[in-house]
C-alpha cells in the first residue's frame, strides 16, 4: 500500500516539474550590456558635469518670500462693505438746552464738575489726555506737561471753528461746513483723503469713527456713512427716521452704539449692526 502511495507522489512531482520545464520557468536568463562608443567619448569632450556654489541670502529677501508664500497660502478674508452696515433705534432720550459751553462730567456720579463758558469751537476729541479741537483756521492739540499747558497747531486745509473733529490715534478726521467736505489728515496735517461731494455734504457737522474706521458724519437732517478710504458713502439715517436738525454724534466703540443728538429736545441711540 505504501509503495503505491510513493509511486503516486513521484508521478505528481514529475508532472509538476515537467510543467515548469515546458513553460521555461526554470530557465536562466543572461543580461549583457554594451556601452555606446559615443558615450565613452563624452569624457574626452566634457571637462566637468557642473558646479555647486554657496551664497548668503539677505533676511529681507527671505521675509519677502515668506510674505509672498503667505499671500498664496492664506485665503483672502472678505471684509465688511459699506452696504452691510445698518442702524437700529434702541432709545430716544429727552434733552434740554443749556448755556453754551463745555460740561466736564464725572461719569461715576454723573455730576458736572466744571462748565467752560464761551469756548470758541464746536468739535473736540480727547486722545490719551490730549484735547484735539478746531479753532479759527487751525487744528489744535492741547495737553499738559509738568503743570504747563501746551498747545500745538496742526496746519490743515478747510478748518474753521465750526469744524467737528475725530481721531483714531493715527489720523485726524474733521468736517468743514464752509468747504462742504470731510477731510482725513495725519498729525502733521498731510491730507490722506477728502470727501467733498456737495450733493451729500451740504452742511457737515458732527463726526465720529467706528473701530474699523468707517466714518459717521451729520449732514443736514441725515447721518452719512463714509468708507475708511473716503471713496464710498451712503445715507445711513435721514429725516424719515425722525432726525431733525441733528448737530453732534458719538460712536461707542465698545458696544457698537451710535448716539445722535439734535439741536433741541431729543437724542437717539442706535445699535450698529454689520452683516456679511
Amino acid at each position: 500500500m505504501s509503495v503505491k502511495l510513493i509511486e503516486q507522489d513521484l508521478a505528481n512531482a514529475e508532472e509538476f516539474i515537467q510543467s515548469y520545464l515546458e513553460e521555461n520557468k526554470v530557465s536562466t536568463r543572461v543580461i549583457i550590456s554594451k556601452i555606446n562608443e559615443s558615450v565613452e567619448n563624452i569624457t574626452k569632450h566634457v571637462k566637468n558635469w557642473g558646479n555647486i556654489s554657496c551664497f548668503e541670502v539677505n533676511k529681507a529677501v527671505l521675509r519677502e518670500r515668506k510674505k509672498k508664500q503667505a499671500q498664496i497660502i492664506i485665503p483672502t478674508i472678505q471684509t465688511k462693505t459699506i452696504e452691510n452696515i445698518t442702524a437700529r433705534l434702541q432709545d430716544t432720550i429727552q434733552t434740554r438746552t443749556k448755556t453754551r459751553g463745555i460740561d466736564r462730567i464725572d461719569i461715576k456720579d454723573r455730576k458736572i464738575q466744571k462748565l467752560i463758558h464761551h469756548f470758541g469751537c464746536f468739535g473736540l476729541e480727547e486722545l490719551n489726555g490730549r484735547l484735539i479741537f478746531c479753532s479759527e483756521s487751525r487744528l489744535k492739540m492741547k495737553y499738559f506737561r509738568s503743570s504747563t499747558i501746551i498747545i500745538v497747531s496742526i496746519n490743515a486745509p478747510n478748518v474753521s471753528k465750526f469744524s467737528y473733529v475725530a481721531t483714531n490715534g493715527k489720523n485726524i478726521y474733521y468736517t468743514s461746513p464752509l468747504g462742504k467736505s470731510v477731510t482725513c489728515c495725519d498729525f502733521q496735517g498731510a491730507v490722506q483723503w477728502t470727501f467733498n461731494d456737495e450733493n451729500v455734504m451740504k452742511n457737515p457737522l458732527g463726526i465720529s469713527l467706528a473701530n474699523d474706521n468707517f466714518v459717521f458724519v451729520i449732514s443736514d437732517d441725515s447721518v452719512i456713512l463714509i468708507s475708511p478710504c473716503g471713496k464710498q458713502h451712503r445715507t445711513l439715517l435721514c429725516l424719515s427716521d425722525g432726525l431733525y436738525d441733528p448737530q453732534a454724534l458719538y460712536y461707542d466703540k465698545t458696544r457698537d452704539m451710535l448716539l445722535v443728538a439734535q439741536k433741541k429736545e431729543k437724542a437717539f441711540l442706535y445699535k450698529i449692526d454689520r452683516f456679511r
